[in-house]
């Protein structure tokens, strides 16, 4: 972070304000509230051609 001279933001992010910042509790409830997925969901459904006896 020196080298480009970065700061961590001192935003609370919604959902989040009662917790103090940066402790793992806090980490914990912004992951909990912003992860998503980035392409595909992931599923339970059967990939292959469907003679493949893999399971």
């Amino acid at each position: 972070m020196q080298k480009y001279a970065s700061t961590l933001s001192a935003y609370k992010f919604p959902g989040c304000g009662h917790i103090q910042m940066f402790t793992d509790l806090y980490w914990e409830c912004m992951i909990r509230h912003y992860t998503c997925t980035i392409y595909h969901p992931v599923g339970t459904c059967k990939m292959g051609p469907y003679w493949d006896n893999f399971k």
